[in-house]
């Protein structure tokens, strides 16, 4: 697995774009004119005609250098360049990683951008102030899971993924809707995220061996993502979805 060091995350990754765009992402680079150094990188998924995000990838690019983003005017170039390179595309749908603050320039070059929201913990060096800023309700539902199932993380890959198949189905059953993703990506992007030492599975088991819910992140050095998640909806009162919130918050603090 090959990893490169301009990504503001995982997702920006090349091995990671080719799972879920194979032969449809492009990037471009820009480089320093006088040291060759890279400035910036954008990475993109288009159809030829639009560009658009792919499944499971919450965001993308802009990366930028630390020299960059430390001044306003070399943002506002690097963006320049990049958009003006995309110019023949009709659609652009893109959603940018939390890093991109300084929209302005796209306003400018004719653009339309919406605020979104992420829920992210950006301090986790102690794990024990991050839980005393959770709710009583919260706490007291991780108190009462902990109580009724055990959170399991050596599962086989392969039966990782039945499992979380299998409850996304029951989840979607639930609300009469089917599940968008198949079973073959589901497999695909779970197997290569662990192998890889990229992914982590976790689920809540009962002592009968039924699993009430399963969730898996995803992540690098940086930042780590909840991914996926279901349940059972057999088991929902358990709460054993916050039990595995909180077990991820955990792993991401390590």
């Amino acid at each position: 697995m090959k990893e490169i060091p301009y990504v503001n995350s995982v997702l920006e990754q090349p091995w990671w774009l080719d799972l879920v765009a194979p032969d449809r992402w492009e990037e471009i680079i820009i480089n320093d004119e006088k040291t060759g150094e890279v400035m910036a990188r954008f990475a993109y998924v288009s159809d030829g005609k639009k560009i658009y995000m792919p499944d499971k990838t919450q965001n993308l690019g802009i990366w930028m250098s630390e020299k960059v983003l430390k001044d306003y005017k070399s943002q506002k170039d690097i963006i320049n360049q990049i958009f003006m390179r995309l110019k023949h595309y009709r659609n652009i749908r893109h959603v940018l990683n939390p890093q991109n603050e300084y929209v302005l320039p796209f306003r400018w070059l004719g653009y339309h951008y919406e605020t979104n929201f992420t829920y992210r913990i950006e301090n986790l060096s102690d794990i024990e102030k991050v839980k005393s800023n959770f709710s009583k309700s919260t706490k007291r539902n991780i108190n009462y899971a902990a109580k009724r199932v055990n959170v399991i993380a050596d599962v086989k890959i392969d039966k990782a993924i039945e499992t979380m198949y299998e409850l996304l189905i029951k989840t979607y059953d639930l609300q009469k809707r089917k599940y968008p993703i198949s079973q073959k990506f589901t497999e695909r992007y779970m197997q290569e995220a662990i192998e890889n030492e990229r992914g982590k599975y976790f689920e809540a088991r009962d002592e009968d061996g039924n699993v009430h819910s399963c969730a898996f992140y995803l992540f690098d050095a940086n930042v780590c993502y909840y991914l996926t998640g279901a349940r059972d909806p057999a088991y929902s009162s358990s709460q054993s979805q916050e039990l595995l919130l909180w077990e991820g918050i955990q792993f991401a603090a390590k």
